[in-house]
């Protein structure tokens, strides 16, 4: 779980899951935050920031996923 601490968001957790497939494994995100400055802020949310997020998420999970299934990981982890 990654919880904002400070910063821009009144509240943001990020929560990451991993489920063991038999052909795999299956990531989820789940993701929950609420916007500051109460009204103007769920209004945000409601105009552009809950898809913003949605798409930055999906985004994210698909680089994640190409760095995984290909060659690329090495770039991020140490030689042994």
């Amino acid at each position: 779980r990654d919880s904002m601490v400070k910063g821009a968001f009144h509240r943001f957790d990020h929560d990451h899951i991993f489920k063991r497939q038999r052909h795999g494994t299956v990531v989820q995100d789940i993701f929950d935050y609420d916007a500051p400055l109460s009204l103007l802020g769920n209004l945000a949310e409601w105009l552009f920031l809950d898809s913003y997020m949605h798409a930055f998420l999906w985004n994210r999970a698909f680089e994640l996923k190409q760095i995984a299934e290909t060659d690329l990981w090495k770039k991020y982890l140490p030689a042994e």
